[in-house]
């Protein structure tokens, strides 16, 4: 792969030898021939490297990380302007949240697929993940995962991405669990709601699916509601609640 290489040494630090300057090499050529497999024949990838160098720049990441965003992103079937613009929000998602670039831009595209929202749309969900994280006591991976586990069934039982990540947010700051298992638990109790052991479950903590006219409460409310109710459960009572409502 011929690209010009002099500036990639600048996000590695000081090369001190030829070896791992060398080793340096090996690793972002080969991750410029996994782009290459995936985007279109004829794509320039010697411009797919200028802009990932820009990248990489902009947000204090090393080219090799700014490349895992791309090549995840290009796998996806994302490509030109789109492959950047969603490359810089995998990047700026590992940053605020402290994971890896691959990581993050996973937890993007997984958001981005399940609820159907278009490239421009990558920065919001960045910003709701941070937002939510800086007012619970909970983290940016931890909401990322859940909603890589429950984005899609949220979706189908009416839910908007915001109302999730509440979900999560309170949930996870609450039981201290970690993101893909509250998105497990959310995934499989969204539907099972209105079971019998569900509605039990509710019932030990005092929470009930239906305002007094019985309608249907707002669900971000009735989780709410759960979450700091089983603040004040022992633990075998927390799972006893949380088993009720997996149904």
């Amino acid at each position: 792969m011929k690209v010009k290489w002099s500036a990639s040494t600048i996000f590695y630090g000081t090369v001190r030898t030829a070896k791992e300057f060398a080793t340096i090499l090996v690793d972002i050529d080969s991750k410029l021939v996994s782009i290459q497999k995936v985007v279109d024949n004829g794509t320039d990838i010697g411009a797919v490297f200028d802009r990932a160098t820009q990248s990489a720049e902009t947000f204090g990441q090393s080219i090799s990380k700014a490349l895992d965003a791309y090549i995840e992103f290009a796998r996806q079937g994302y490509k030109g302007a789109e492959l950047g613009t969603l490359a810089d929000a995998g990047l700026v998602a590992s940053n605020v949240g402290e994971i890896s670039s691959q990581s993050a831009s996973e937890y993007l595209t997984a958001s981005l697929v399940q609820w159907k929202k278009e490239t421009s749309e990558a920065m919001g969900i960045i910003d709701s993940w941070n937002n939510v994280s800086n007012n619970y006591a909970t983290t940016v991976e931890k909401l990322a995962q859940g909603q890589s586990r429950a984005g899609a069934t949220a979706k189908a039982m009416g839910l908007d991405f915001d109302q999730l990540n509440a979900i999560i947010g309170t949930v996870t700051a609450s039981t201290k669990q970690s993101g893909s298992e509250i998105g497990n638990f959310v995934k499989n109790v969204l539907p099972r709601l209105i079971s019998d052991p569900a509605q039990d479950a509710l019932k030990m903590v005092n929470v009930s699916l239906t305002d007094k006219q019985g309608n249907l409460r707002d669900i971000v409310q009735v989780y709410t509601d759960v979450a700091n109710k089983v603040k004040e459960l022992n633990d075998t009572e927390r799972i006893s609640v949380m088993e009720g409502l997996a149904g």
